[in-house]
């Protein structure tokens, strides 16, 4: 008998595919069985190409691939091409040789002509087929499951990526208001030293021993709010915390003056109070608080020497209307018409104070946060009247 031949029988008989075969059939189909001599990166087919023959690798790797992905490289002894000899669709992927290889090729032709003659070796292919089948099914399980979870961990890495934008977008947000409350005391303590001179210039050290007690009650206060701005922002924090409580509106505008007195006075300004000490809203104490310190901060910015601030409050059933009202330069109807808009530039005040032009945003932000809303009048040259229109009382269930 042939050696080659010998060679193609062997190799039948070592596959699990045609344990069951007879003999006889193997040396038949043997004979059949067409050698393909593959070069190093030689491609056998791809895909798209039409596709006749079922391959087995006597020696080398060929690469089953679609593109650069390779699904698998199958070494001696492996069969692949086999779905083509039970239909004539197109090759679903390329077979590219990883080196030398050498296969035998069994045509459809071929396959039908001796499988009718001989069962078992249909039976053989038939079993094959089977197996593929169900290793497709165990693959596509396994891609089932693995697609799931791949899309778990989409969802969870969207999630957090939407989180650490939430608390950056929150860090900047906080940092702004630190930014805008420190500006006006920081900047007034500045001017105040002005003055300081000039009283050591002019010997008044009655007035300059007085003034620096002023001075160091404002440090120990603007150091207190620093800290709790601080520690507001040190929060890991994706939205603007919100703990409505029973709020003695007057103790909050007394703290409120007390820690702007000095940049009041810095500009001569009458900064006072018209709030009765029984008088309750339902609110986020930090945040009213933010909201007011904006609202006075920024009436002193448009407030000139002499003027004066008035923040004011009145119940009205089961709301609470708070009056920001400052004897200001004012503004025009159409200044008016876009202070709340996210691209409102901020203006120099009336002894060029600087500002970032955020300050009314995160008023509004705050207040809607708080169930209420805002409101204003202003003209040109008389002034301007900010309301914020808050609970009394917790909303009704």
């Amino acid at each position: 008998m042939d050696q080659n031949l010998e060679t193609k029988i062997r190799m039948l008989r070592s596959l699990s595919v045609f344990a069951d075969t007879d003999e006889q059939s193997l040396d038949r189909m043997a004979t059949v069985l067409k050698e393909v001599e593959l070069a190093d990166g030689e491609l056998l087919f791809q895909i798209g190409d039409a596709g006749d023959s079922l391959y087995i690798i006597r020696h080398g790797k060929i690469k089953i691939h679609d593109g650069n992905y390779v699904f698998t490289v199958l070494g001696a002894g492996e069969i692949f091409g086999e779905y083509a000899l039970i239909d004539d669709k197109e090759r679903s992927a390329s077979a590219t040789s990883e080196g030398p290889s050498l296969l035998y090729r069994l045509t459809r032709k071929d396959f039908y002509e001796y499988a009718n003659r001989y069962g078992s070796i249909k039976d053989g292919v038939l079993r094959l087929l089977i197996g593929r089948l169900r290793d497709c099914h165990v693959l596509e399980e396994q891609l089932t499951q693995k697609n799931k979870e791949i899309s778990r961990q989409r969802d969870k890495i969207e999630n957090q990526r939407d989180e650490i934008k939430a608390q950056k977008d929150m860090k900047d947000k906080l940092f702004s208001i630190i930014s805008h409350d420190l500006r006006g005391p920081v900047s007034s303590l500045g001017g105040l030293c002005g003055i300081m001179n000039m009283f050591v210039e002019e010997e008044l050290f009655d007035d300059l021993l007085e003034m620096i007690e002023e001075v160091d009650q404002e440090v120990g206060q603007l150091s207190g709010l620093m800290d709790n701005l601080l520690n507001y922002a040190s929060q890991e924090l994706t939205q603007i915390p919100y703990n409505p409580e029973m709020v003695r509106l007057s103790e909050i505008v007394r703290y409120l003056i007390q820690t702007m007195h000095l940049s009041a006075k810095s500009k001569q300004i009458e900064l006072s109070s018209q709030v009765e000490d029984s008088l309750e809203i339902w609110a986020d104490r930090n945040s009213t608080d933010i909201i007011l310190r904006n609202l006075v901060g920024n009436a002193l910015k448009f407030t000139p020497e002499g003027g004066s601030i008035t923040v004011s409050a009145s119940a009205n059933n089961d709301r609470v209307n708070i009056n920001v009202a400052d004897s200001g330069i004012g503004m025009s109807d159409e200044k008016v018409g876009s202070l709340f808009k996210l691209n409102a530039k901020s203006t120099y005040g009336t002894k060029g104070e600087k500002g970032i032009g955020l300050g009314l945003q995160l008023v509004s932000e705050f207040t809607r946060l708080n169930q209420g809303t805002i409101s204003l009048v202003s003209k040109e040259g008389m002034g301007t009247t900010f309301t914020i229109n808050l609970p009394a009382k917790p909303a009704q269930t």
